[in-house]
């Protein structure tokens, strides 16, 4: 409490334009509020940072004071903080799994991108692109808040996170063949066609085989 009044209190006041006539008088109380959504959530003390620079930002859901249940959505990290592409970047790892790689193990680069391939990817078939982006922002909305709860696992990551590198090394790749391009990939350390408990082969090792 003694932190929400110190130094959230002041931000509201300034932020929201009807925080003062709407809750200066019962601050305490609507602090109150605020300190058991923010319990219940397990926001510490650098979710709530988050939160206030975010108000100070004029990210608020609207310009008047947000609910405490609101203010909680706005502590809790974003997409790009917990290391997720972008629903664009997802979106593009989606096509390329059940594209060119529908017939190997697409290297995802995150694990929202593979449940979200996994879960709706085989209606990019079925329906229009625009069509299949609202289904893909509803679900990667619902595996954001599962990542953000620590609900969501891991995956280890196979491409690079970010588009421009994934995307330079995803078009030496398309110049080949598809076993070829494994090769270009393995150059990366990515070797998505690896079996489980597989060992890689080291370079030169076939040569003596059958010898």
């Amino acid at each position: 409490m003694t932190i929400l009044n110190s130094e959230l209190v002041p931000v509201l006041g300034v932020c929201c334009h009807d925080f003062a006539s709407r809750f200066g008088e019962y601050s305490n109380d609507t602090m109150r509020m605020y300190a058991e959504q923010l319990i219940k959530n397990e926001i510490g003390r650098k979710g709530l940072s988050r939160g206030i620079e975010s108000l100070k930002a004029g990210n608020a859901p609207s310009r008047f004071t947000p609910t405490p249940a609101e203010f909680v959505e706005m502590c809790k990290p974003s997409a790009e903080e917990l290391g997720i592409p972008s629903l664009d970047d997802c979106m593009h790892e989606v096509r390329e799994s059940k594209g060119r790689w529908r017939n190997a193990q697409y290297p995802f680069s995150h694990e929202v991108s593979r449940r979200l391939s996994e879960r709706i990817g085989y209606e990019f078939y079925q329906i229009s692109l625009n069509q299949f982006r609202k289904r893909c922002e509803t679900e990667y909305t619902r595996l954001i808040e599962l990542a953000r709860n620590g609900q969501l696992g891991s995956h280890e990551n196979r491409l690079p996170r970010h588009a421009e590198e994934r995307s330079r090394i995803e078009q030496m790749g398309k110049q080949l063949s598809i076993n070829d391009a494994r090769d270009v990939l393995k150059r990366f350390g990515i070797n998505p066609f690896k079996q489980d408990n597989q060992q890689d082969t080291p370079p030169g090792a076939d040569a003596g085989r059958g010898a």
